[in-house]
């Protein structure tokens, strides 16, 4: 071997200057005996870790753009198809769009297919449970009708052999067959009472029944409320007295509401005579007056009061409260009629009631007209 390499041979690593400059170099002997082979290795002293981390950069950096690259080629699509799907959803908020939606096309099977997927397996459920619904709505709608005519029917067959009733019973009443023996001429006030409450309960079911049908028709106009109000304080006066009650109408000044006058004086009546009816010792006065755009009717009285948990259900169909139910027979309709009927003309019924003081309600109705 040449001198130099017989050298570095001996030296084993280090740093040396040659032709081509200065390197650096380290030998490793290989075998044993007298046959020895030396493996050198060299490397440019000055260059040698700048362009391995050149190399290394480089490699890094490509690595990275590659990285990248894919990275933005899989969002991109990834939020093509979140755009796409978000689009469809709110599309289905339109008005043209039906209820349950439309099956959004299923373009992928990564996570937003997935979600596609779940997405319109709801919207089959939903479109199945929309079906149902409106199946079921139309039924409902045909036994309403079938109802509200059976009522109405069954209502006006009653009340032509009623009528009858009460017209023979008023004859007997009057003598025109004869005089009557006290006995009997409280029999026959017996069937007549009984004969005209008949009557009451057909009204009020023939009435509900054109409510819920939505066949009652009103005919708004200027009403004078005080007007109504002393007809039916006059009407009920000879009720009341029977009953030891005082009932009676504070002055005051006209009030004119935009309102159903017959179904004014419906209103006022059930709620007076509901009063007069509930009310056993003591009095029911009625006020007339305005708050605000409304004119109101308040009627009070010294009844027993109604518990707060109960004073909903007055106003329900065919309800009545705990207290009610005792003392009196009837269907439950009268206050729950009022109330429909005050709705329908933009007003409403307000209740105030304290358990052995006595209950207030009060009538609202949009004030109108002159007054």
């Amino acid at each position: 071997a040449p001198d130099p390499l017989v050298a570095f041979a001996k030296t084993q690593e280090g740093e040396a200057t040659t032709k081509m400059g200065s390197v650096r170099f380290a030998t490793r002997p290989v075998g044993e005996g007298g046959d020895v082979l030396y493996v050198f290795v060299r490397v440019p002293a000055a260059e040698g870790a700048p362009a391995l981390l050149s190399a290394l950069s480089a490699l890094t950096i490509l690595l990275v753009a590659v990285a990248a690259i894919v990275a933005f080629a899989v969002a991109r699509d990834a939020e093509k198809d979140v755009v796409y799907v978000a689009a469809r959803v709110l599309g289905m908020a339109k008005v043209r769009t039906e209820p349950a939606g439309e099956a959004v096309a299923l373009r992928s099977m990564d996570e937003v297919g997935v979600l596609t997927s779940a997405f319109n397996d709801l919207v089959a459920r939903f479109a199945a449970a929309e079906s149902a619904y409106h199946r079921d709505l139309r039924r409902a709608a045909a036994a309403d009708r079938d109802r509200a005519q059976f009522l109405a029917n069954m209502s006006h067959e009653l009340r032509t052999p009623l009528n009858a009733v009460l017209g023979f019973a008023d004859v007997l009443m009057k003598g025109v067959d004869g005089p009557l023996t006290e006995e009997q001429a409280e029999e026959v006030q017996q069937i007549r009472d009984s004969g005209a409450h008949l009557n009451e309960l057909i009204e009020d079911i023939l009435d509900l029944s054109a409510i819920e049908s939505g066949q009652l028709k009103l005919h708004p106009a200027s009403v004078d409320l005080r007007s109504v109000a002393q007809d039916v304080v006059r009407e009920l006066s000879v009720l009341a007295a029977k009953s030891g009650l005082a009932l009676r109408l504070e002055d005051g000044p006209p009030v004119a509401v935009w309102a159903d006058k017959r179904r004014v004086r419906q209103i006022v009546s059930n709620v007076v005579g509901h009063a007069v009816k509930f009310t056993k010792v003591g009095e029911v006065l009625v006020r007339v007056g305005a708050r605000g755009a409304y004119g109101a009717v308040a009627v009070r009285d010294t009844g027993p009061g109604i518990r707060e948990s109960e004073r909903q259900i007055v106003f329900e169909e065919y309800r009545q409260a705990h207290a009610e139910r005792a003392r009196h027979r009837g269907t439950g309709l009268g206050l729950a009629i009022a109330r429909r009927l005050a709705a329908m003309q933009g007003g409403s019924i307000e209740l105030e009631s304290e358990v052995g003081r006595g209950s207030q309600f009060t009538l609202l109705l949009p004030r109108g007209g002159a007054g």
